[in-house]
């Protein structure tokens, strides 16, 4: 599919756009991480030269008023989930 057609099809889960009733009684938050994490995660994909690759993509937790942020997962989806923490 292309961009156009993601942002039209209102199966997929979109949280700027917000959520059906269908879609909030399937997802589920299951963790959080921290903004200081988010913060390393966000150095780390500083190249070389210096550029931010992550600027303008995600937004930091400070910027969004956040403490952080929320994992979800969704109940159509089986599968195991992995925690790593530095």
């Amino acid at each position: 599919m292309d961009d156009d057609a993601l942002r039209v099809d209102i199966e997929i889960v979109d949280f700027h756009r917000g959520l059906s009733d269908a879609q909030k009684s399937k997802i589920v938050p299951v963790a959080k991480v921290s903004s200081e994490l988010i913060k390393l995660a966000q150095k780390a994909f500083v190249s070389e030269d210096g550029i931010d690759q992550c600027e303008g993509v995600l937004p930091t937790a400070k910027a969004s008023g956040e403490d952080g942020c929320t994992i979800y997962e969704h109940k159509d989806f089986d599968g195991k989930s992995i925690y790593l923490y530095a």
